[in-house]
């Protein structure tokens, strides 16, 4: 009667287990969308995090973006990108802007193509003063 005992009590430890281990993966693969930010470097949003939870456009447009930027800012379009997060990895679409959306690296986007960011990769729309950084 004891070997049972220890049968079942062994198989429910297995159980919790592996339950808790399938709920921290389903949290931590869900999460990792939520934790995606923008950092600001630069220009008027210099040490500012933005979260991206959903769809953000980046603008002068009140009306239509979420980052705004004021009439006249050095660059920028009235909606000149989107930013929002696919699996893992942040997405950047330049929205036809005039003076374009750039890689860190000085890579300039073709419009309406999505790039992929990951964690430490950066960007600027119009000029290097409006930054920001994936973290």
């Amino acid at each position: 009667m004891e070997d049972y005992i220890w049968l079942i009590l062994t198989v429910f430890i297995l159980l919790v287990i592996s339950y808790y281990k399938s709920t921290k993966q389903t949290e931590d693969a869900g999460g990792s969308e939520a934790e995606k930010e923008l950092h600001g470097i630069g220009g008027i949003y210099d040490g500012q995090k933005i979260t991206v939870r959903q769809e953000i456009v980046i603008g002068r447009d009140p009306h239509k973006c979420s980052i705004i930027y004021p009439e006249g800012a050095k660059g920028v379009s009235a909606v000149h990108c989107s930013v929002h997060v696919k699996d893992t990895k942040v997405e950047l679409t330049d929205l036809s802007s005039t003076y374009g959306t750039f890689k860190g690296t000085g890579e300039r986007l073709v419009p309406n193509r999505a790039y992929s960011l990951e964690q430490g990769d950066s960007f600027y729309v119009g000029a290097k003063e409006n930054t920001f950084v994936v973290r």
